[in-house]
């Protein structure tokens, strides 16, 4: 018997000021914030949860490979800001989409671990999507006139418990860093 298959395709994106994807170095003058999700540059990564014969609603869980995420912030004196608030907006709202039926956001988390090759101090920690629009991911203070680094590879895993008709799902999380 051959089961519904469906492809749900997650797009990350960071914004903020150019930043690399691992050792983000801080090249300006402070206050100065860098972001990076995944690869390095304006490129756009995918995260692809291909069922295949995995039957639809199961509540099987999905893995897929991990994303590297790490926020650097530079600090100059004590009266610049010292936090940084990360926060993500999925698109759409509702869920992954294939036009006609969406899967919830709250389907989807992700299991933080460091990244042995990141400087990061702050860890980023596991959690799930809300489906709101700026659910925080992560803040952090930095001392004055010092970097301050947060970061995680994120393992991003889908609960696969919703029956959904077989296609292609698409969606995208953008993620900001600012400091209020």
């Amino acid at each position: 018997m051959r089961h519904p298959t469906a492809a749900l395709i997650l797009a990350l994106a960071g914004t903020a000021s150019p930043s690399q994807a691992n050792h983000i170095v801080i090249n300006l003058p402070p206050p100065s914030i860098y972001i990076a999700v995944g690869s390095m540059g304006a490129t756009i990564d995918m995260v692809t949860f291909p069922l295949g014969a995995q039957p639809v609603g199961t509540a099987i869980p999905q893995l897929e490979a991990a994303v590297l995420f790490e926020v650097a912030y530079y600090r100059g004196a004590g009266g610049t800001p010292n936090r940084v608030i990360v926060t993500m907006t999925p698109s759409p709202l509702t869920g992954l989409t294939n036009g006609v039926v969406s899967v919830p956001w709250t389907e989807f988390s992700w299991i933080s671990t460091p990244d042995p090759a990141s400087t990061a101090a702050t860890a980023i920690p596991s959690g799930a999507f809300t489906g709101a629009a700026g659910q925080q991911l992560v803040n952090f203070t930095a001392p004055a006139n010092q970097v301050r680094w947060a970061g995680a590879s994120l393992l991003y895993r889908y609960a696969n418990s919703v029956a959904v008709p077989s296609g292609t799902y698409g969606g995208r999380v953008a993620f900001t860093a600012t400091t209020p």
